[in-house]
């Protein structure tokens, strides 16, 4: 196992393969999306993206993303944004208390946007749900629905997601 250390030669090979497979991935996607996404420096996705975004996705540095991310609504995010895998953001955008309209036929609402302000980390299989802001410097517990917005420094768990506790800095 001494071979794949990261300061062996084997080690810095992989470490290479995968920046540039990383660089890869940020390259489809920036050419699948054209001018719906921005995105500043050290930006990572794991494999199995799936962005399907209606009008924008704007990212900041340091923003890293693990497998099977889902995304189908606007999205904005500060810096320094860590995204466990299995995490969905999704828009709260049917029509479903139309009067005269069965779910299938009422249409869609305008698409929601997610925003995370900035040093957020979003834990396993998370899913956040239509226009919501996640305070600076706030966590989301694996697991988690947040369908409410989530103040600064706090740490939210649950279905639905409710605030446990704040972080100590």
């Amino acid at each position: 196992m001494d071979d794949l250390r990261p300061d062996s030669p084997k080690g810095k090979v992989i470490t290479a393969l995968r920046a540039t497979i990383r660089g890869i991935r940020l390259v489809i996607l920036r050419l699948k999306l054209r001018k719906k996404f921005s995105y500043g420096e050290n930006v990572t996705f794991g494999p199995n993206s799936s962005l399907m975004v209606p009008e924008f996705i704007k990212l900041g540095s340091n923003f890293s993303v693990g497998r099977n991310f889902f995304v189908q609504t606007n999205v904005k995010c500060g810096n320094d944004c860590l995204i466990s895998s299995d995490v969905s953001f999704v828009g709260h955008d049917h029509h479903i208390n139309e009067a005269g309209f069965n779910c299938y036929w009422s249409g869609r609402k305008a698409p929601s946007t997610i925003t995370l302000e900035g040093d957020n980390f979003i834990g396993y299989r998370s899913t956040i749900i239509g226009n919501i802001n996640v305070g600076k410097g706030s966590i989301i517990a694996a697991g988690s629905v947040v369908i409410k917005d989530v103040p600064e420094e706090s740490v939210v768990a649950g279905i639905p997601a409710r605030i446990v506790g704040k972080r100590k800095r």
